[in-house]
């Protein structure tokens, strides 16, 4: 059986810390990589908390969490954001390589323990290189609050890889025989738009920027399970 590495990025997330560790179980490692300033995109999908404290939750509530800090991809001024992620993941890579398996999951996706468990056993039963995330099909972007959930995702990413593989951008690696994962009623649970209404505009003002956002107005509602993982 497939051993698996949690490698788990944080910066000011720390509405996401306790849902992500309660979900994640079943692995063989938990890392959490702790940014000593944000990396690309963190600022547009959250904005920046202050007063975030995620070596204080991790420590008084998931002790079995090893901490690491990084500068890594803080600045993506002189690199397209794919590749400057890339090599971010790729750290990943290198800092799981005792292990056959890392996983690269963002702190808001969040699945129900049915999903969570179905991809960890298949992936420590298998034998591919990478497992890849269809999030047009099975994923859903939450923005604002869980009233508000939009099938708007178009990525097809690598989030479980083989400690011997690297990405070569964010949504392709380098090589190796792939397995996408895109089980019917099988979904990520994405809050990634959480904060950007208190950003870029109010819900409900003219004319309708977070109907936009999202490009559409046939909004999914959160189910309870994932709801009860933010108690």
């Amino acid at each position: 059986m497939k051993t698996i590495c949690l490698v788990t990025a944080l910066y000011s997330d720390d509405v996401f810390i306790k849902p992500h560790y309660k979900m994640a179980v079943g692995v063989d490692k938990r890392i959490a990589l702790i940014g000593k300033r944000p990396w690309p995109v963190h600022e547009i999908d959250h904005g920046v908390v202050a007063g975030a404290k995620p070596e204080e939750i991790i420590r008084k509530y998931y002790p079995d969490v090893e901490i690491r800090y990084t500068d890594l991809c803080a600045d993506s001024s002189e690199h397209g954001i794919w590749e400057t992620m890339a090599n971010f993941y790729n750290h990943f890579i290198e800092i799981a390589k005792d292990y056959d398996y890392v996983t690269r999951f963002d702190v808001d996706m969040l699945f129900t323990e049915q999903d969570w468990n179905k991809m960890i056993t298949f992936v420590k039963n298998n034998n591919y290189d990478y497992y890849r995330l269809n999030c047009e099909n099975n994923s859903i972007n939450y923005y604002y609050d869980f009233e508000h959930g939009a099938r708007d995702a178009t990525e097809r990413e690598p989030m479980v890889l083989k400690t011997n593989q690297h990405f070569k951008c964010l949504v392709e690696t380098e090589g190796g025989n792939g397995y996408t994962m895109e089980w019917p009623e099988w979904t990520c649970h994405h809050f990634r738009g959480w904060n950007k209404p208190k950003t870029y505009g109010d819900i409900n003002s003219p004319p309708g920027y977070f109907q936009k956002m999202a490009k559409t107005t046939d909004f999914i509602k959160c189910p309870q399970e994932i709801r009860d993982l933010f108690k």
